[in-house]
């Protein structure tokens, strides 16, 4: 019941100020009201099954790809933080030769204070903190991974 999800989220939050909260709601006003008690994230089970049944209606091809994606069968989508030891930051993203090296495509950076560019510029600029969405063939994930560990 979303009063008890509310009541959860509650608690969690007053025992841990620095836990990652994701928490369910059954009706979608009740998304805020978990905001506010202390959810980073919310879930209204109702909501996505609905907005999937319309895109299957009307951007089939669009929901084929991300099953695919999130299967990891053929396509891979996945998230890397640009940590300290990366060779990456200061370098822009025709620098980094990501997608020369790994396959990979990066669909969006996230800066650490929360500016997300989508289809980012090949000039844009990586930042340690920076978190890369990518999406490329199976293996990319590791592939990036491995260089993020060694030079560039």
């Amino acid at each position: 019941h979303d009063a008890d999800n509310v009541f959860i989220t509650l608690t969690a939050r007053a025992l841990n100020s620095e836990l990652t909260i994701l928490s369910r709601a059954e009706q979608p006003s009740t998304e805020s009201k978990l905001r506010r008690a202390g959810a980073n994230r919310v879930v209204c089970p109702p909501q996505v099954g609905a907005t999937t049944i319309a895109n299957m209606l009307t951007r089939p091809n669009v929901v084929d790809f991300i099953k695919i994606a999130d299967h990891g069968v053929q396509l891979e989508m996945d998230e890397l933080v640009i940590g300290p030891t990366s060779p990456l930051p200061g370098k822009n993203l025709r620098e980094s030769n990501l997608r020369e090296k790994t396959g990979a495509m990066i669909v969006a950076i996230k800066r650490a204070d929360g500016q997300t560019l989508y289809s980012p510029d090949p000039e844009s600029k990586l930042t340690e903190g920076d978190t890369l969405v990518v999406v490329g063939p199976a293996g990319v994930s590791a592939r990036i991974s491995e260089l993020t560990a060694h030079a560039v």
